[in-house]
């Protein structure tokens, strides 16, 4: 991204955080690290950009999102998540990214709930 896209995409991602937050209360009526992986999934299906496989196993998930759209948008969903993940659940998931995968992984005993 050139400096000028950068401070665009910014800009308009600027409010991520909040809505991530906002659609899981919504849609769960509660946010806690099941609510936030099935979040991931149903954001998923209806975007339809990214194929999602969910693991979970004693209090620790693994998000695997995959897609054809290369770096950029690994980098994109990577600030989506990251932002939401921490704006949901007040922890840093751990995120590494391809050109065409994001794995987020997080604990339930890093999480606060609500």
């Amino acid at each position: 991204m050139d400096a000028l896209d950068e401070k665009a995409y910014l800009a308009a991602t600027e409010q991520a955080p909040s809505t991530f937050l906002e659609m899981v209360r919504f849609w769960y009526k509660s946010v806690n690290p099941d609510t936030v992986s099935a979040f991931c999934e149903t954001l998923s299906k209806y975007v339809g950009t990214t194929q999602c496989e969910i693991e979970s196993e004693q209090g620790n998930y693994t998000i695997t999102l995959h897609h054809d759209f290369g770096p950029k948008y690994s980098t994109h969903l990577k600030r989506v998540y990251e932002t939401g993940v921490r704006a949901a659940l007040g922890i840093e998931p751990k995120i590494e990214t391809t050109d065409n995968s994001v794995f987020i992984k997080f604990s339930e005993r890093w999480a606060k709930t609500t």
